[in-house]
């Protein structure tokens, strides 16, 4: 993956212009980091994350934001049919995690499959299987 911008507006901007029309979009975060990923109707993958770290030097904490864009565009068929076939995404019913310490997530928008999620275990199972198609760690 190659690094697009560490400007929080940028990066919101780029996000915000694809989210609409998004495959694919999941995050996680808890109180001192996020990681989310994008895949867009063109099929690239977006990595962005956030942290929060101690700096100290300056005896303060920063937050530091990062966009990557894939090198590699994912398969929507693989994608398509381990969402569908293999997670059930359809059938399944994924309960919100909405009191754990981690936070997540997943918007999923596939033909004949729309949903809005807020699970963990489906956030790292979607984001174990991107890294596979991709050949990436994220």
């Amino acid at each position: 993956m190659k690094k697009i911008s560490v400007e929080e507006n940028e990066i919101a901007n780029i996000l915000n212009s694809k989210r609409n029309k998004s495959i694919i979009d999941i995050y996680k975060e808890n109180d001192f980091h996020g990681l989310g990923i994008l895949i867009d109707e063109s099929l690239d993958v977006y990595k962005y994350e956030w942290k929060i770290s101690f700096n100290k030097n300056s005896n303060s904490f920063n937050t530091s934001n990062s966009l990557y864009l894939g090198t590699k565009k994912i398969d929507l068929k693989k994608i398509e049919k381990y969402l569908k076939d293999d997670l059930n995404i359809v059938g399944n019913n994924y309960r919100d995690d909405l009191d754990k310490e981690d936070r997540s997530a997943e918007i999923i928008r596939l033909e004949g499959c729309i949903g809005e999620f807020q699970n963990n275990e489906l956030y790292d199972k979607i984001k174990e299987k991107v890294e596979e198609l991709l050949k990436e760690d994220l």
